[in-house]
């Protein structure tokens, strides 16, 4: 009997090691999700799709291919990468095959036909969006008629259908088209966008050119472009519930509640849950479960009306190093679990495959100063973080399922639109030349673009472009009445401005 205890001892011992190993050493992320037929994704960056055997001695497709099952592009798919450099001729009028001829499809292509990726889910980020689009576009825009952005925006959306065929599950067909201000208390949709002239009031062939008439018909043409893709409108800082009419929150349910009555064929809404780890979880740990059931309630509101929601870009950062990386554990699976539990919810993306990588860790500048480790793995090998395991634990606690449970497409209707809103234009500043050299006594000629709404002036100043900001001189241009224009302004140079280097 003495010589069985150190065996019957030793093998107690492995079985305690063997259950507890983390998750990831057991089963993969893409292993634990299907039996629960939920969606996990990540992104694909530039330089992993132009070589993905060789982009990070091809750990990151090793990496991607074992976890994941489903994909995004992290920038090919934006009008900045497909869009040329300068505009083509005759715009207004070229054929889409014309059109199509102009766009660089090679990377979307490339995407879609990879045979690494031919089992994903594949999602299109993203058809419209204000930023990431050529300079050419976000100058001369403004300057076109309503009916000319209408034209322009159904062009490139069909076009980008031709390209993508069938082949496409989900888009997003707006991103973040809601403004960051509150003016008198009040959310409205974005006013500084190349697409501002989708809301000049004037009549187009699809109806009154407002931001409710425009975004219905990015819809329209959407599920016409791709009738069997799921189609999303994309938002950060949307999540948490809230009730008063000056939150992002409040906006987006109100107006995508109300676009879906007006037949807009909108599938769902797109939280991109960029989060910090600080708002999620104590000093000591806890789960902040208020800032949980906010976004549960949001998401409880939306499936109310028939809107699915999914999350699109999910990072916890740190910020300052306030909170450990262990903490993330609690958090990543806290979030997800309460997240694939609702029934409009069956796909979590992650943005970004690595610490190293993500767009967080690669910024220094407010809101993300001192902000890193946002994602789930790190280093050279891809090492599982505790909020890898958060993850897994959320999708393991989840119960088996038999199919995704996905509601049908919204057909919408195509009719033109009459959603309301109220079309004006918002005067501003498109572009400025800026000067070459700037000298003492001298003079410097600066050629302004604008929109204006009315008789307006247009003042340039010269000063100094640190405390205590003196203004050294001024000069002052009409708009001379609404519409768009040019005006070329002279400034004069006093002798006694001190040295600078810009």
């Amino acid at each position: 009997m003495k010589n069985r205890h150190p065996f019957i001892q030793f093998f107690f011992f492995l079985v305690i090691l063997a259950i507890g190993l983390p998750l990831y050493a057991q089963n993969s992320l893409r292993e634990l999700a299907a039996p629960k037929k939920v969606y996990i994704g990540n992104i694909i960056s530039n330089p992993h799709l132009n070589n993905p055997a060789s982009f990070r001695n091809g750990v990151a497709n090793a990496h991607l291919l074992e976890e994941y099952n489903t994909v995004v592009l992290e920038n090919y798919m934006k009008m900045s990468f497909i869009l040329p450099e300068s505009k083509p001729d005759d715009i207004h009028n070229i054929s889409i095959e014309e059109f199509k001829a102009t766009l660089t499809t090679e990377p979307i292509e490339t995407f879609l036909s990879h045979e690494d990726w031919a089992n994903f889910r594949k999602r299109g980020h993203v058809m419209i969006w204000f930023n990431q689009a050529p300079k050419w576009l976000r100058s001369s825009a403004p300057t076109w008629t309503g009916q000319q952005i209408f034209s322009f925006t159904r062009k490139y959306i069909l076009t980008l259908g031709q390209v993508c065929g069938n082949r496409v599950d989900e888009w997003d067909v707006i991103n973040e088209a809601i403004s960051d201000d509150a003016p008198n208390g009040q959310r409205q949709w974005r006013q500084d966008t190349w697409y501002r002239r989708a809301n000049d009031g004037s009549m187009t062939d699809w109806g009154e050119a407002t931001y409710e008439n425009y975004i219905k018909m990015l819809f329209v043409w959407a599920r016409e472009a791709q009738p069997e893709a799921r189609l999303y409108y994309n938002d950060y800082a949307i999540e948490n519930f809230n009730t008063s009419v000056a939150s992002k929150n409040r906006f987006m349910r109100d107006q995508f509640k109300a676009l879906k009555e007006c037949g807009a064929p909108i599938d769902g809404i797109g939280f991109q849950s960029h989060f910090v780890l600080s708002n999620m979880v104590s000093p000591s740990g806890v789960i902040n479960q208020n800032f949980i059931s906010s976004v549960q309630r949001s998401m409880e509101d939306l499936a109310a009306s028939g809107l699915e929601v999914a999350i699109t870009e999910l990072d916890i950062r740190i910020c300052n190093s306030d909170r450990p990386e262990r903490f993330q554990e609690t958090a990543f699976r806290t979030f997800s679990e309460m997240a694939l539990r609702q029934p409009n919810c069956r796909e979590i993306l992650v943005w970004g495959l690595r610490d190293e990588d993500n767009w967080i860790t690669s910024r220094n500048d407010p809101p993300f100063t001192g902000c890193q480790d946002a994602v789930l793995v790190e280093g050279a090998n891809y090492t599982p973080k505790p909020a890898y395991d958060g993850l897994a634990d959320a999708i393991s606690a989840l119960p088996n399922r038999d199919n995704f449970g996905f509601s049908p497409l919204n057909p919408g209707n195509g009719a033109p639109a009459d959603c309301g809103g109220m079309g004006s234009l918002v005067p501003d500043i498109i572009s400025v030349s800026e000067p070459v050299a700037i000298a003492p006594q001298g003079q410097v000629v600066i050629t302004v673009d604008y929109v204006a709404t009315g008789n307006q002036d247009i003042i340039a100043w010269f000063q100094l472009d640190n405390a205590p900001f003196t203004v050294y001189n001024q000069a002052i241009a009409n708009a001379g009445g609404s519409g768009d224009g040019t005006a070329e302004m002279k400034l004069n140079i006093p002798a006694d401005v001190p040295p600078g280097n810009n």
